[in-house]
């Protein structure tokens, strides 16, 4: 494992893919930066162009905010520069290296340069740049997720003095955790009633688990009887009761003990025969309806999970954009189950059938994403 510079000048080039810009100052350390450099591969800070603000200067201006924030505004006025250029000039970045050479910081502390992101042609100018000066370069690398130094002898991983969390990794995307207290009431839900979510999962999910065709079979048995219960979109709940008599027979039975499950569970209860179910709160239709299986999953990944130093698990995760103003925009996501260990961002999504119900609560199978949640491509482009 190769050690860090106790202070280095860091230069990085602006990606869409942010982590892979903000990884190398969370696992060395923000402290150790004395000068943060930024390449910038638009031919202006204020160009115009949809495709250089989206790729090259809105990540930079993120960049710069956040190196800001963590820091505590130690990395800020003339310790943070954003060298824009055109992202094809070889020339432009190695002229912008050698003028990073020249800075103060760089007279006495060695230059790490993150040739991850940005262009090709980004990359071999900064090298080039840094002929015979005191310089590292370092790259980002995905599975595992980390950081490695590049040797004559090849690359080698750098220790890791830090993890990202959570609002960490959603400041690198400019996104926010919207409203917590939904996150933290789902979680409490789960958690206090583990066992009965595991009894209502365990009379739907198949034996052996291959048996997907018994599992579907109880599941439209099941929203055959509360789809009176919403709207054809799914936003509006009418309370009401539910009832097995028009089940198929081949499938009464398991949802007979489904919903003597939900007795007593979300403001339902049973008839006094067990054959009905009053449903007064659309919570209960949501878990019906879907919600039962990232419930299930969730408590199982707690169980899985203890004694794991550093995972961070996370039920109903609803994202915000972070405006540069401070502001925080309207609820633009949500997100079923994610864990974020060693820096890596896992997400679990239910996976709607191919009818929507319940306003696309219905879910049958899991998506392990096991990806960064990023908006660009699930490999890291060039840029």
């Amino acid at each position: 494992m190769e050690q860090w510079p106790e202070r280095f000048v860091y230069v990085c080039n602006a990606s869409r893919a942010s982590l892979v810009n903000i990884l190398p100052m969370v696992h060395a350390g923000i402290d150790r930066i004395e000068e943060l450099v930024i390449f910038c591969g638009a031919r202006s800070l204020h160009s115009k162009d949809a495709n250089e603000i989206a790729e090259a200067i809105d990540p930079a201006n993120r960049l710069r905010r956040n190196a800001s924030q963590w820091s505590k505004g130690r990395l800020s006025g003339k310790r943070i520069s954003v060298f824009p250029g055109d992202a094809t000039d070889i020339a432009k970045w190695l002229r912008h290296m050698t003028a990073v050479f020249e800075r103060p910081g760089a007279e006495k502390l060695p230059v790490i340069y993150n040739v991850k992101g940005g262009t090709k042609e980004m990359g071999l100018g900064g090298a080039i740049g840094a002929a015979n000066r005191d310089f590292w370069i370092v790259t980002v690398t995905e599975t595992p997720v980390g950081v490695q130094v590049v040797r004559p002898d090849g690359q080698k991983p750098l220790a890791r003095h830090g993890e990202l969390t959570l609002a960490d990794y959603l400041a690198a995307y400019g996104f926010i955790e919207k409203d917590a207290t939904v996150r933290f009431a789902a979680e409490a839900m789960y958690a206090a009633n583990r066992d009965r979510i595991a009894t209502y999962a365990n009379r739907i999910l198949p034996k052996p688990p291959s048996n997907l065709t018994q599992m579907e079979s109880i599941m439209r048995g099941l929203y055959r009887i509360i789809e009176p219960l919403h709207d054809s979109s799914g936003r509006h709940f009418y309370p009401g009761t539910i009832s097995a008599a028009g089940v198929e027979r081949v499938v009464r039975k398991e949802v007979l003990g489904l919903l003597e499950a939900m007795d007593g569970f979300l403001g339902c209860r049973l008839g006094p025969i067990g054959d009905t179910l009053d449903v007064t709160q659309k919570d209960a239709l949501r878990f019906m309806g879907g919600g039962w299986f990232e419930a299930y999953l969730f408590n199982r990944l707690t169980t899985a999970l203890q004694g794991t130093d550093g995972a961070q698990l996370y039920a109903n995760l609803h994202l915000a954009h972070a405006h540069a103003d401070g502001l925080v925009g309207p609820d633009m996501a949500e997100l079923d189950i994610v864990l974020l260990v060693n820096s890596q961002l896992h997400i679990i999504e239910g996976q709607d059938v191919e009818h929507d119900h319940c306003g696309g609560e219905t879910k049958l199978r899991i998506v392990d994403r096991a990806k960064s949640f990023d908006p660009s491509p699930t490999r890291w482009p060039d840029r």
